[in-house]
């Protein structure tokens, strides 16, 4: 099922916020990444945003820090827990997060198990400046709110691409 969300309506409101939020966490990870001279990180497993599960350096860096996932990336390290990284991995777990459930919530979804035993964590959501999309897995019992106007897959596409153009323009005077 694919919906779209106007501006404006109590979802789409919502939604904004958990995008502030979304955008906000990314960039602390991304202060805290390039303040330990990474120059990439990959969030957190159990979160849509924010958090570090990993940090990517041109060279390895000091003693004290593990691989992280080798057969899936090159360069990316965690600190260990050891005593000398408590206050690091105190920090790294300061860091705010986006959980899934805050991706939910404005839209009434909730963790599923579908027919076909796939375990569906959260909606897709699309942020746009007009409208908002939201994609919920085919399988899943769901109810829309009322503000959200169901559409069809064809239709998400062409409002998902128009999103990702207008998100890509150069703003003005850049």
């Amino acid at each position: 099922m694919k919906f779209k969300i106007l501006k404006g309506t109590e979802t789409f409101l919502a939604l904004s916020a958990v995008k502030e939020k979304f955008d906000q966490v990314k960039a602390e990870a991304w202060a805290l990444c390039q303040k330990l001279g990474g120059y990439d990180y990959v969030r957190s497993s159990h979160d849509v945003a924010g958090g570090i599960g990993g940090i990517f350096f041109d060279q390895q860096p000091p003693d004290g820090w593990k691989v992280v996932e080798p057969k899936r990336f090159v360069g990316c390290y965690y600190p260990r827990s050891i005593p000398k990284n408590k206050a690091l991995l105190k920090e790294i777990a300061a860091l705010p997060k986006v959980t899934n459930q805050e991706i939910n919530e404005p839209v009434d979804f909730h963790f599923q198990v579908t027919p076909e035993l796939m375990v569906v964590h959260r909606v897709e959501v699309v942020w746009g400046k007009d409208y908002h999309l939201v994609g919920v897995a085919e399988g899943c019992q769901y109810k829309p709110k009322p503000d959200m106007i169901e559409i069809t897959y064809s239709e998400y596409a062409q409002l998902e691409k128009a999103i990702t153009h207008e998100n890509s323009e150069p703003s003005a005077g850049n």
